[in-house]
């Protein structure tokens, strides 16, 4: 089936409502620079997904690493929701919900959310498959690490707080 003049069979698509926040580079140099005072970084972009957000690695001389996090719809949910939207970031909120029950999660070094920025702590580009095909001696050991820190976090996790956002996401079937 061919859609054509923004018509789906329901009717006319709603156009995409404006970004909460604006991109900005003076927002960016000015948490790298607060984060790292006195030191020279370098800026590189980095591929994004499927949303709207946008990813930048930092690099100090002295050997820092961060990765910013630019989030324009800022605490809009891309995802959908059974209630209204939360005031925190959905990404910081589940974070937050994380670490509190001891579950390893990437630090947030610079909250600027309120102008659509995070500074986190950069955890690499190696995923798990990867570092296998480099370390094959090494996959029963990370595979039972692995299922180990997911078994924890389910455990951890079984009895959510009743305001978490994580209950507010609707799927098929409840």
């Amino acid at each position: 089936m061919v859609v054509s003049d923004a018509h789906t069979m329901s009717g006319p698509i709603a156009p995409l409502p404006d970004p909460i926040h604006t991109f900005r580079d003076a927002t960016l140099a000015e948490m790298a620079a607060n984060f790292r005072p006195n030191t020279v970084f370098r800026v590189e972009a980095m591929p994004g997904g499927a949303s709207s957000r946008k990813y930048f690695r930092l690099r100090w001389d002295d050997g820092t690493r961060a990765i910013a996090m630019f989030v324009p719809d800022g605490s809009r949910a891309e995802e959908v929701q059974k209630t209204a939207a939360h005031s925190e970031w959905p990404f910081l909120e589940v974070r937050k919900l994380l670490e509190s029950h001891d579950v390893s999660v990437p630090q947030v070094y610079v909250d600027r959310s309120t102008d659509g920025w995070l500074l986190l702590e950069d955890l690499g580009d190696d995923t798990l498959a990867n570092f296998l095909l480099k370390h094959p001696d090494r996959k029963e050991a990370l595979y039972q690490q692995a299922v180990r820190d997911l078994a924890h976090a389910q455990r951890a996790l079984a009895s959510l707080p009743s305001a978490s956002i994580v209950g507010t996401r609707a799927f098929d079937f409840d």
